[in-house]
């Protein structure tokens, strides 16, 4: 706005010039005449310079209004650009920043899933220990199971005949050591108890 009332003074102000330059140039510089109207009268040497320095004013201000809305112009157009640069730095700062982010996230994924896979394992390991062992008891039980069908068998049949009872055989528990990390069934009863 203000540029615009800048150049408009210029110009009028040029237009004047132009006018009284036009208008007293004819009668040498000795009148000074705007719009038709004498405004003053000198000597030639003085109208010379005087009419040279009215149109060196009006040269000089239209000149300093269009370069005060050239400057304008180039200052918004600077500002402009520096607003588009600061954003384009933003968006790549943001950009960057998600980046390391994910990538953070992606290296903390990673070794929580490692850790997941490695206690994955173990507990198959431990259910496979588990499964041998549930069918070595299962196998024992079967054994003994035979074994007292057996002696119940011989019992039955010794007291009809009236003989002596056979001695019961005693099959050995098995072995389940703690070495590989799994508890037996009394080792978790004591812990319970204590």
């Amino acid at each position: 706005m203000f540029a615009a009332l800048l150049v408009g003074i210029a110009s009028v102000w040029s237009v004047v010039v132009v006018d009284v330059v036009a208008e007293s140039a004819s009668s040498g510089g000795t009148k000074i005449s705007l719009l038709g109207r004498v405004i003053g009268r000198t000597i030639p040497q003085t109208g010379a310079i005087s009419l040279a320095a009215l149109a060196a004013s009006a040269a000089v201000g239209l000149s300093a209004a269009l370069a005060f809305v050239r400057s304008r112009r180039m200052e918004r157009r600077m500002a402009a650009e520096l607003d588009a640069r600061w954003e384009e730095i933003s968006r790549n700062e943001a950009w960057e920043t998600r980046h390391r982010l994910f990538e953070w996230r992606r290296d903390d994924l990673g070794t929580t899933l490692e850790r997941l896979l490695a206690e994955r394992d173990k507990l198959l390991h431990e259910t496979r220990l588990l499964r041998q062992r549930t069918t070595v008891l299962r196998e024992a039980a079967l054994k003994q199971r035979a074994s007292l069908e057996r002696f119940t068998t011989e019992v039955n049949n010794a007291s009809r005949r009236g003989e002596t009872i056979p001695e019961l055989i005693v099959i050995p528990d098995v072995d389940l050591g703690e070495d590989d990390g799994v508890m037996t069934s009394s080792d978790s009863a004591g812990n319970d108890t204590a």
